[in-house]
């Protein structure tokens, strides 16, 4: 994963649409599901889509990619 695509795939899961190479498909106000080239994955609540954009932030951290928030682009 590299630093855009960790923007694309935050921007995907905290405004529930599609970006780049992610496409989400929405089950119900909290299930959706996030395709990806690598598979798909089902978010069966809005706590687990939050609990991900949280892990997701932190790996940014450890990797020194700073700004990587939704909707900035380097």
């Amino acid at each position: 994963m590299n630093f855009d695509e960790l923007i694309d795939i935050r921007y995907s899961l905290y405004h529930r649409c599609s970006r780049a190479g992610y496409r989400i498909k929405r089950m119900d106000d909290e299930e959706l599901k996030i395709v990806g080239r690598q598979g798909s994955l089902h978010i069966m609540s809005n706590q687990a889509r939050r609990f991900l954009l949280t892990k997701l932030r932190e790996l940014a951290k450890e990797k020194g990619w700073r700004g990587a928030l939704p909707g900035a682009r380097p």
